[in-house]
Formats: structure tokens, C-alpha cells, sequence
């Protein structure tokens, strides 16, 4: 999505264009996508508009917060923390690592 946005506003680049090819060239191999984070791709997108590096965590950093606090008021407004916990504690079931 972002990079339809970016190729519609003209600053398509580099680093997008590289985790386009990455996503094309991990299913021809493994057969399944690779999964990119939201900050890897703003990263990617600010790179290509010419942010210095340093200055693009900053920016991935305001957003996870965003997002954390969109998470934290969800939860206070429906609360299913101790529901998911409790699923888990009752129905995981352990498998030690492959050698």
C-alpha cells in the first residue's frame, strides 16, 4: 500500500523497490511471503525520500507508540487479556526444538 502511494506521488525509490524484490524472490524460493513490519517499510519509504537514517527511527518509534496506545485503550475498553492468557495456559502444548 505504501509503495502504490509513494509510486502515485512520484518518490517510488530504491529501498522499497529492494523490499518488493525481496518479497518477489522469498515466495519463488520458500514458497510463502516474507512478513515486513510496518517500520521496515516507513523506514524504506523515508529513505527514499531522503531522511537520514538516524532520524527515520525516531519517526517508526512515534508510530509504534501510536499504535501501542491504540492497543492499551482497546483493551481498557474491552478487556481480553486475561481471556487469551488463560486459552493459552490451557491449550498450549510444548514442543521442544528440532536438532
Amino acid at each position: 500500500m505504501l509503495s502504490r502511494i509513494a509510486a502515485e506521488a512520484g518518490v517510488l525509490g530504491n529501498s522499497l523497490r529492494l523490499l518488493e524484490a525481496i518479497d518477489r524472490i522469498h515466495r519463488k524460493f520458500l514458497g510463502r511471503r516474507l512478513p515486513v513490519n510496518g517500520a521496515g517499510v516507513c523506514g524504506a519509504a523515508l529513505a527514499d525520500i531522503g531522511i537520514p537514517p538516524h532520524l527515520t527511527r525516531g519517526v517508526s518509534l512515534v508510530a509504534r507508540s501510536a499504535g501501542l496506545q491504540g492497543h492499551i485503550a482497546e483493551e481498557l475498553r474491552s478487556p481480553i487479556g486475561q481471556q487469551v492468557y488463560d486459552a493459552v495456559d490451557r491449550n498450549a502444548e510444548y514442543s521442544p526444538p528440532r536438532e
